[in-house]
């Protein structure tokens, strides 16, 4: 095996990222319908297969780009082998001139690409970008397979949450609202008690409905409040809320889910990262705090 150079690998991938000025124009390709699944060559029109190598090239330069920086990188070997195969010296081997054969050639760089990213997907267990761009559902079925989750399934389950979670944060910004109104008055009472004012569903609405944005049934007993003259919790049951997206609450702690909290903890909670949701039946937001 030729020894490769940062210099030659960084000059394959430049090559790649400047190739659509070149022969081949590139197109975009939908996910769902990954060109592997194109019609056979011997049926196309001379235009049809012009497109599929089209949209070949561009699958293959992209795979060079990320093959490139896991040689770089990582010094993966089945990474060096594609590149000294196809792109020997840094520069891509050249394809031959007839458009069929050209085909078979795209084809085949790109289905020994497929296999170093699978590898690699599998091994690290974590979707690759370019097996969702191009093998869409296909490879949602790979990962349920290794048990990992894809992009797509990460987010449908951040939009669930986001939902779940929508009628406490809508309560939380409207208390802060009616705190901010209201704030010089609240903090003379020193025997202010947040529980004692919003303790029926009525009463809760009739503080915090000019400040809503949009209505919240109060009358399903997942709301707590907590609270004095000077700080404010809102408390809200999780119930129906799978334990999957709990633990995703808690692995997110870190950025999306930061201001949940597992106790009112007047103020302390802010700074103290053990203060953070922890998987139980109950999750607090700091009203002082939510952003508007």
């Amino acid at each position: 095996m030729q020894k490769f150079r940062r210099k030659d690998i960084a000059v394959f991938v430049l090559v790649l990222g400047i190739l659509a000025a070149g022969v081949y124009s590139l197109v975009d390709v939908d996910s769902s319908s990954p060109t592997t699944n194109a019609p056979a060559v011997a049926s196309m029109t001379p235009e049809e297969l012009a497109a599929e190598n089209e949209a070949l090239m561009k699958q293959f330069q992209e795979a060079g780009r990320s093959i490139g920086g896991m040689a770089v990188l990582g010094g993966n070997k089945a990474a060096l082998e594609w590149l000294e195969k196809y792109a020997p010296n840094g520069h891509p081997t050249p394809l031959p001139d007839d458009p069929k054969a050209a085909n078979e050639g795209l084809k085949k760089r790109v289905a020994d690409a497929k296999v170093i990213f699978e590898a690699m997907q599998a091994s690290e267990k974590r979707e690759e970008p370019w097996l969702r761009q191009y093998y869409g559902e296909g490879n949602e079925e790979t990962l349920k397979k290794l048990g990992i989750k894809s992009l797509k399934v990460q987010e449908a389950q951040d939009d669930e949450i986001k939902k779940f979670l929508k009628p406490a944060r809508t309560t939380a910004k409207a208390l802060k609202g009616f705190l901010s109104k209201h704030r010089h008055e609240i903090a003379q009472d020193k025997n202010y008690n947040l529980a004692s004012v919003l303790d029926t569903p009525e009463h809760i609405l009739g503080v915090v409905k000019p400040y809503l944005e949009e209505d919240v049934d109060y009358n399903d007993s997942r709301f707590s409040f907590h609270g004095d003259n000077k700080e404010w919790w809102v408390g809200y049951k999780l119930d129906g809320l799978s334990d999957e997206l709990r633990q995703k609450i808690v692995e997110g702690n870190i950025g999306l889910y930061r201001d949940l909290y597992k106790a009112p903890d007047k103020g302390k909670s802010l700074i103290n990262d053990d203060a953070l949701y922890d998987g139980g039946d109950i999750v607090f937001l700091n009203v002082n705090s939510i952003l508007l």
